[in-house]
């Protein structure tokens, strides 16, 4: 399932998400209230909170109506 990750005050739920920090590919999908880290460097990483989760299907001549295809995860930024 796809993941993509975007800052709360950045999302509206009638667009696609337009800044997206990270999306990739993932079995686990994080709850609300999870830290999800971002990034590797030597100065560290960043951190963010869960707030919310939007389940978003695709309908698709060949996969599963029912199924969820991508989760948007609407973070906060730990500072």
């Amino acid at each position: 399932m796809k993941i993509s990750i975007v800052r709360e005050e950045n999302f509206q739920i009638n667009q696609i998400p337009k800044e997206v920090i990270l999306e990739k590919e993932t079995d686990h999908v994080p709850n609300v209230g999870d830290i999800v880290k971002v990034g590797h460097t030597l100065n560290g990483f960043e951190a963010f909170s869960v707030d919310k989760r939007v389940f978003r299907s695709k309908t698709d001549k060949q996969d599963d109506p029912h199924a969820f295809q991508e989760v948007i995860l609407l973070v906060n930024e730990i500072r």
